[in-house]
């Protein structure tokens, strides 16, 4: 199911396996082959005589005796020679017919805090594609508590069922591949009947044979290869970073939505396809258009499956949910005891525009988390230093340059304050025009109304 050949040598440190009676299968930390410094084989030991730490601590253990994947980070135990290691973990359990069986877990050692920050980037990347390939994504998975977002869920569910191409499409952070995977799973295709192509991680001259394929002949070297539409025929292509393909291929990727027909490179042959396309953009279709980096022609193919993420300083019940969530989340990680958060934070974050979305808010709060110290509460103190110098200047942009002029008021005065600058701001640069305001302001217009009229604005 997981593919840990290559996390094994370029990225992890250790490697053990233990059966359900947490008897040691085997580990690379006692094998000579991947540590010098190995004291023996350790098959049939027991692992808590061997690792010094109780199971109320133990990853293994948690995942044993839940059956679940289990990630922690900074855990700390002594070996078997009594040396004291720090290492993040994850821990997947080895589930037959239904019955854990065993564990195995995978580490890297962060010690040495010198190298923590870069091993921290590999670590987490990995766990991100472990859990993605433990289970197909679905809507269940997108949380939220705001109502643009559930009314997304709601049309990206219709537009799965009616076999129809889909673009979506938001800023970066905001989930569109969490969408496209949902929509995938929705769709009811074998998964092995669905091609995933990064636009913009394929060498601009390779996207046209990687798409359509080659004709042996076509060029020094070329030879009979399929092209992703014809592996997806029946089947899904999900075209991430649509905006990133060439325009002259986006213009025979518009043939392919048309008609479903195809050339291979060096090829006179026209070729067929069904394959649906699913694609995703993280700037505004008209943006994308103006500035040359999308056909209009294309998208406008596209019209009748366009589903828009709103971002997350649009949806200010999600900034509430999600610092909840992952303060939760990131506590157990670090096996801290934070149960609160201070409302200097929530005030931080709530003013804060999160041009990173829910990416940069959950990275934000590992941050804090790992920072913490044995308080209960998430401070201030803790959050990175460029987030109040983005408010500043924030601040600064839209005249309030000192949070003291608005001292007297509550905190929800201050906020819807320091919103109605920002739509007055946008509205005077869009000359009263409240579509042009919208698009100013990244946000529908249904949206802009609501607020100018909840908030006393009129123009």
């Amino acid at each position: 199911m997981y593919s840990l050949g290559n996390f094994f040598v370029d990225n992890l440190d250790y490697l053990i396996i233990v059966d359900r009676n947490y008897k040691i299968l085997y580990s690379t930390r006692h094998n000579i082959v991947f540590n010098e410094n190995a004291d023996g084989n350790l098959a049939g030991a027991d692992f808590f005589d061997v690792f010094k730490l109780s199971k109320s601590e133990s990853t293994i253990a948690r995942s044993i005796e839940e059956g679940q994947i289990i990630v922690a980070k900074h855990q700390k135990f002594t070996d078997s020679k009594g040396k004291e290691f720090i290492t993040d973990n994850i821990t997947i359990p080895i589930i037959v017919k239904g019955n854990v069986m065993g564990a195995i877990e995978l580490s890297c050692d962060v010690t040495d805090e010198l190298n923590m920050s870069e091993t921290n980037e590999r670590f987490n990347n990995f766990v991100e594609n472990v859990i993605r390939d433990d289970g197909e994504y679905t809507f269940d998975d997108i949380l939220t508590m705001d109502s643009d977002m559930i009314n997304a869920i709601e049309n990206a569910k219709l537009l799965s069922k009616n076999g129809g191409h889909i673009l979506v499409y938001g800023e970066t952070g905001t989930g569109k591949e969490l969408f496209a995977q949902s929509i995938i799973t929705e769709s009811g295709i074998s998964r092995d009947k669905v091609v995933v192509l990064n636009c913009a991680a394929i060498p601009k001259n390779l996207i046209e044979s990687t798409l359509f394929g080659t004709t042996k002949g076509a060029y020094t070297g070329a030879e009979d290869i399929k092209g992703l539409f014809e592996t997806a025929d029946h089947g899904i292509i999900f075209l991430d970073e649509l905006n990133s393909m060439p325009y002259d291929v986006q213009s025979k990727l518009l043939r392919v939505i048309q008609d479903g027909t195809f050339i291979s490179l060096g090829s006179n042959e026209i070729k067929k396809t069904t394959a649906r396309i699913i694609a995703a953009i993280n700037v505004d279709p008209m943006d994308a258009i103006n500035n040359g980096s999308l056909r209009a022609d294309l998208f406008y193919r596209f019209s009748n499956g366009l589903i828009r993420i709103p971002a997350l300083r649009e949806r200010p019940k999600d900034i509430t949910f999600f610092t909840a969530y992952y303060t939760d989340y990131f506590a157990k990680m670090y096996s801290k005891k934070i149960t609160d958060i201070s409302q200097e934070v929530l005030e931080m974050f709530y003013e804060y525009r999160w041009e990173g979305n829910v990416r940069e808010l959950k990275n934000t709060i590992e941050s804090m988390i790992a920072l913490s110290d044995e308080s209960d509460t998430l401070k201030k103190s803790r959050a990175p230093r460029y987030l109040e110098r983005q408010i500043m200047k924030q601040r600064k942009e839209t005249g309030i340059e000192d949070v003291d002029e608005l001292s007297e008021l509550s905190y929800r005065e201050k906020m819807d304050a320091i919103e109605r600058t920002i739509l007055i701001e946008a509205l005077v640069k869009a000359k009263g025009n409240k579509t042009e305001a919208s698009r100013i302001l990244k946000m529908p217009r249904k949206t802009l109304e609501y607020r100018l009229e909840k908030l006393g604005v009129e123009i």
